[in-house]
């Protein structure tokens, strides 16, 4: 959380959840270093996936341009 708030400011932050039938945690370069169960990753049944420490920084980019392209953020 901190590091979208950090990216967009306090105030511009968004959160979403449940997004097209699939929910879950995406753990921080620090949590994966730090191993635990939330570093498993994504396990639906018929998709399974693990996390790269890069996947915090390409949802932090992706957001920021959104926030751009929406003029949340300038």
């Amino acid at each position: 959380m901190h590091l979208l708030e950090n990216a967009l400011g306090p105030t511009r932050l968004w959160v979403a959840g449940y997004c097209h039938d699939v929910f879950g945690y995406v753990p921080s370069a620090r949590i994966l270093q730090e191993g635990g169960y939330e570093t498993r990753g994504l396990d639906r049944g018929d998709t399974v996936g693990q996390f790269t420490s890069e996947a915090q920084d390409l949802i932090v980019a992706a957001l920021t341009s959104l926030a751009r392209e929406t003029s949340r953020l300038k």
